[in-house]
């Protein structure tokens, strides 16, 4: 999964002049983002640091997913992105106001609600632009862990070179299936800890 994450990580920061202009016009372009991801799955596959990939996949709860990936381990990750303009361009949209339930934290209650196993993680990116300051961003983490305690972020701020934050959350709690009521804990991998 690091090499998946450093792939995003490369793709998008040879795009930060994008960042510039989607937050002088404080727009959220959600679908530019899926779109960019889809191009770079394909290659990713085509690469085979990827065994497949799915866009828009059905959850078992009815819900859809962006991106359901399967690793060449056959590893499955459940992916949500989001695009978080914070520019307050054009109204009052902050950090704080995406750390809420109508729009992150209702990714991540979407991927709580997912059965999985150990061969399963749930991710949350999400782009934030321009990219906040490290006290916004400590108390977005402190909102996260008092609301959804079970979820971790892995990355932190990056340097001045870029104009964007690209976020990524996991999911690191336990998940009881009624089905079979079987509990699990899916550990945060060390690779993806180092991504930041």
């Amino acid at each position: 999964m690091k090499q998946v994450l450093s792939q995003l990580e490369k793709w998008f920061n040879e795009k930060n002049f994008y960042f510039l202009i989607f937050s002088a016009t404080d727009t959220r372009l959600e679908g530019w983002f899926k779109g960019e991801m889809l191009v770079l799955f394909a290659f990713m596959k085509h690469s085979k640091i990827i065994a497949d990939f799915e866009v828009e996949h059905s959850l078992m709860t009815g819900e859809r997913v962006d991106f359901k990936l399967i690793l060449p381990s056959g590893e499955i990750v459940f992916l949500e992105l989001k695009a978080l303009s914070i520019s307050k361009l054009k109204g009052s949209r902050g950090l704080s106001f995406y750390m809420s339930d109508s729009h992150l934290f209702n990714d991540f209650r979407k991927l709580e609600k997912e059965p999985c196993s150990e061969s399963t993680k749930k991710l949350a990116i999400a782009f934030i632009y321009p990219k906040p300051n490290n006290i916004k961003w400590q108390e977005a983490i402190a909102k996260a862990n008092t609301y959804h305690p079970n979820w971790q972020c892995l990355s932190s701020i990056p340097g001045d070179e870029l104009d964007y934050f690209m976020s990524v959350w996991e999911w690191v709690g336990f998940k009881k299936t009624k089905s079979t009521g079987f509990s699990n804990r899916i550990e945060p991998s060390s690779e993806l800890k180092a991504v930041g």
